[in-house]
């Protein structure tokens, strides 16, 4: 019960302070009840001057008797008073000690999560209950009997849900409004017992299909509310369908193609959230808008976006995201995508897997585009362009030049990306928009100048932090980006690998400070010769150059490195290394020949 006054006395009510009998006098005028059983009394008083409550020695009521606040006494049946028109929330929740209930024809309303978790097993609600709130009987263990009367208008979301005993229940013509997950695993809506959940043949605006989904008649055609169980294989979508609900069949891992039907115009939110088996969905023309989240995590390899479409939410596309060694019904944990990110900068995934997923868009939409592999939104009233996913399978990506904003989720969780290509013009970055799988190899920025910014975070955690610490602000954070970038690379283990990185650094030098200069630079001085060692295995020009060009290696040293080249069969390198020995100090005289 809220506390309205601070003023007012206050009265928190634990198991230890209860005992057989709770009293409350008549200045109490706020109470906190715990929510477990050893917090029921045995009796409960309230004082006759108490302005606020009134009890009939079981529940606590409003003064004026007409609101079931909260049951405070252990009985195992309880009948709800005459004078009662409204149970309270919570008011009977967790109470493993009830066990049945009568209602009286005057209850009007039954509020959110009233019964939630209780030891009832059989309900009957009366047609003068107009509202059954959301989770109100949600939970029920023990459920098996339920009724409700003509009259009830509305069944809140999770209502029923959860009540695994509960196996045959019907909804009233009365019902006008019908929450969505009202029955969600509820033994009633399963396939295995004959689909117990039925709607009176009298209500005009529900019913129920022959696959157990559920649908509402609307003024502009039909919606579909959701699948009450799962759905194995294929489920066509009844016609005249206008709109799919929100979460209509997520987590519904058995489906694996969906037909739309002409006409559809909306997919709300999550409508197909995790079903990781869906390999095959169409996108009708007529479609105008597609939610968030709509396909997160499923298996589809295309897509094909209708002219009509000109809403598409933030990760409404992001495809399936497997690991090695893991089953696909678990997908990522059984977690979904979002949680991969966050594993993955734990270090703990390996041979992680993004299907390509290949988005084509109708040539007369006027909103969508696919360029260099995103596919792009142009904002009507600004005109500018907006990147809302990546959907090519490039390794070396590049961000539109005329894009000013990167939605959310844009890269989020692709893989095999070596390098990313950013430019100034970009004003906005959403949310675990560049959230790639792995840290890349190349971060370059044209900011306009000759030579753009280069940035190389390391191969580990560190450089998947510095990726994300740098773009979690919302905009292109050049000095933030640099300076995590470079310093992921003091973070790697001391090797060549981290050596070169270094000097690759070192060589754009754009935006390194004058603390990581004279770190890189010791260390690639320190490896000189791994270095050189390195890059005559791979044969690496450009390596033994930069390294001649900075000066690692001159004139009282390259003798040494061209050793060092031969040591490991370095014949390109060594011999690139006598011939700018030769350009470079001429004067030099030559001992041996290669």
């Amino acid at each position: 019960m809220p506390i309205e006054h601070a003023s007012y006395p206050f009265k928190p009510l634990t198991p230890d302070s209860i005992g057989d009998r709770i009293e409350i006098d008549a200045t109490t005028h706020d109470i906190e009840v715990p929510r477990v059983d050893s917090a029921l009394a045995k009796s409960v008083f309230v004082s006759e001057g108490n302005p606020w409550y009134t009890t009939d020695g079981v529940c606590l009521f409003s003064k004026d008797g007409t609101t079931l606040i909260r049951c405070l006494a252990a009985v195992t049946h309880y009948d709800v008073p005459t004078t009662c028109t409204h149970i309270e929330q919570e008011a009977f929740a967790y109470n493993t000690v009830l066990r049945s209930v009568s209602f009286p024809d005057s209850l009007a309303s039954i509020g959110a999560r009233a019964f939630i978790a209780s030891a009832i097993d059989e309900v009957h609600v009366p047609g003068s209950v107009k509202t059954i709130g959301d989770e109100a009987f949600a939970e029920g263990k023990n459920l098996s009997v339920a009724t409700i009367g003509e009259g009830v208008e509305l069944i809140g979301y999770k209502a029923f849900g959860e009540c695994e005993k509960l196996a045959s229940i019907t909804v009233p013509a009365s019902v006008r409004q019908l929450r969505r997950d009202a029955f969600i695993r509820c033994a009633a809506s399963a396939h295995g017992t004959g689909r117990g959940l039925t709607i009176s043949p009298d209500n005009k605006r529900f019913f129920i299909d022959s696959e157990g989904v559920l649908y509402r008649r609307d003024a502009d055609g039909i919606i579909l509310i959701c699948a009450l169980d799962k759905i194995v294989g294929s489920y066509e979508v009844l016609p005249g369908t206008t709109r799919i609900m929100e979460n209509a069949f997520a987590f519904n891992r058995a489906l694996t193609d969906i037909a739309l039907p002409d006409g559809l115009e909306a997919i709300e939110k999550a409508a197909f959230l995790e079903c990781d088996h869906l390999t095959h969905a169409n996108l009708p023309r007529g479609l105008r808008e597609l939610g968030a989240e709509a396909f997160y995590h499923t298996a589809l390899r295309e897509m094909h976006l209708p002219a009509t479409l000109v809403e598409l939410g933030p990760a409404s596309l992001i495809v399936n995201i497997t690991i090695a060694n893991q089953s696909p019904q678990t997908g990522v944990g059984g977690r979904g995508a979002r949680d991969f990110y966050q594993t993955a900068l734990s270090g703990k995934l390996h041979e992680v897997s993004v299907p390509r997923f290949n988005v084509t868009v109708a040539d007369d939409n006027p909103r969508y585009l696919v360029d260099e592999g995103f596919l792009c939104e142009h904002d009507p009233k600004t005109g500018e362009l907006r990147a809302v996913q990546f959907v090519g399978g490039m390794t070396s990506v590049s961000v539109p030049r005329d894009v000013t904003q990167i939605a959310e989720y844009a890269l989020f969780g692709v893989e095999n990306v070596r390098e990313l290509h950013l430019h100034t013009g970009i004003r906005h970055i959403g949310h675990s928009a560049l959230a790639l799988s792995y840290p890349i190899d190349l971060i370059e920025v044209d900011d306009g100048e000759e030579v753009p910014l280069r940035l190389y975070p390391a191969p580990n955690s560190s450089g998947t932090m510095a990726q994300r610490r740098a773009f979690r602000t919302g905009w292109l954070d050049l000095e933030k980006l640099v300076r995590d970038c470079d310093a992921s690379l003091t973070f790697m283990m001391p090797g060549h690998e981290r050596s070169a990185l270094m000097l690759a650094r070192l060589v754009n030098g754009r935006w390194l400070s004058e603390q990581f200069e004279l770190v890189f630079t010791s260390t690639v001085r320190i490896s000189t010769d791994e270095l050189v060692r390195r890059f005559a295995r791979l044969e690496d020009r450009q390596g033994i150059l930069d390294l001649l060009n900075l000066g690692f290696i001159d004139s009282s040293s390259i003798a040494h490195a061209i050793e060092v080249a031969n040591s490991v069969n370095g014949v390109a390198c060594a011999r690139l290394l006598l011939e700018e020995k030769r350009t470079r100090y001429s004067n030099q005289a030559f001992d041996f020949d290669l």
